[in-house]
């Protein structure tokens, strides 16, 4: 087996445990005792409290103490003690857990802490991707088979939100108890659909052709082109902008793609039109890598914006003659190349 078959097995153990992932699973590191430890009343008091309470009305205290710090609802002035251990592996307890909730509370302050804690277990900013995030980006594996922290974080974030689109097509139960994953057959019938190794090629494509915008970036600048540079440099930047804002839960798959899309248009009708030879093969292969990560990823209706990148399959001849392009010369000679 290559190393790249085994961190692709290592992926799929850790990652098909994570949209499981509930405030009881994980109740010891939330509260730093067993469940089982407590009693009914006890235990109930705990997720009455975090069901009931909004994230507009949190407010912490004793958030000096080694041990643990109060989680109080300013509109109840109920309160609860949680975890304050040092999270030495970035697990959701403490100032790790208080950080996850405040970025939620900007973005939906109505939700319960119930919700955002379970939320935040199931996503890409939980322990288990965090964890395995080192070894899967790590030095330690030989050249092309250490994922980019960029490739890491989407490929990730398109796994997840595939077995979510499966437990709400009712496809997969919501539920599955972690002693359960244990079977090879419930791992089977979650991966089930799911071209994993597709989903990695994608989008370490998609990442690949980023970065060689921006070498292109700076060969334009080596050959004296500074404003074709500024506009190479402000798409990859933008570009990767949008991947940020994808698994950070900020856009949707689709407007991610619409916007991705958007800037490629809007980057043929600037200084970088007169560079179509540098260009041409790269847009294939950025349209070609979003297509599948749109399409190929999740059942959606295109919208109209969507549909451009359909058109732009379609039209793909537009940017590459039918030879490999070779020179500026070529692309420029060539006929039906102009761009809009």
């Amino acid at each position: 087996m290559t190393r790249h078959n085994e961190l692709i097995d290592l992926l799929k153990e850790e990652i098909v445990k994570i949209p499981f992932q509930t405030v009881k699973s994980n109740w010891d590191v939330l509260f730093d005792e067993k469940e089982d430890s407590l009693d009914d009343a006890t235990r109930k008091e705990r997720l009455d409290f975090l069901r009931t309470t909004r994230l507009s009305d949190i407010e912490y205290s004793n958030t000096e103490d080694d041990a643990v710090f109060t989680l109080s609802n300013s509109a109840t002035k109920k309160s609860i003690q949680m975890s304050n251990r040092f999270p030495s592996n970035k697990e959701l307890r403490g100032i790790v857990l208080r950080a996850a909730l405040e970025k939620k509370k900007e973005k939906v302050p109505q939700v319960s802490v119930y919700d955002a804690i379970e939320s935040e277990l199931r996503g890409v900013g939980s322990t288990a991707v965090v964890m395995i995030k080192p070894v899967a980006c790590g030095k330690h594996l030989a050249g092309d088979e250490a994922m980019s922290e960029e490739h890491y974080d989407l490929f990730v974030f398109i796994l997840l939100m595939k077995i979510n689109e499966k437990i709400q097509k009712a496809n997969l139960r919501q539920e599955i108890d972690l002693e359960s994953l244990k079977e090879e057959a419930v791992r089977d019938d979650i991966w089930k659909g799911i071209d994993i190794e597709s989903v990695y090629d994608m989008t370490q494509s998609l990442f690949e052709n980023f970065h060689q915008i921006q070498q292109k970036s700076d060969e334009l600048l080596k050959r004296g082109y500074p404003e074709a540079h500024k506009e190479a440099q402000a798409l990859y930047n933008n570009l990767m902008s949008q991947t940020t804002q994808l698994t950070e839960g900020d856009i949707s798959i689709q407007k991610f793609a619409e916007n991705c899309n958007s800037l490629l248009d809007q980057a043929k009708k600037t200084e970088l039109q007169k560079h179509r030879g540098l260009f041409g093969q790269l847009w294939h292969q950025i349209q070609r890598a979003l297509s599948y990560i749109t399409f190929g990823c999740v059942e959606i209706t295109p919208t109209d914006s969507m549909e451009k990148i359909i058109k732009t399959q379609r039209d793909i001849q537009f940017f590459l003659p039918h030879e490999e392009v070779k020179s500026e010369e070529i692309a420029k000679d060539s006929p039906g190349m102009n761009i809009e």
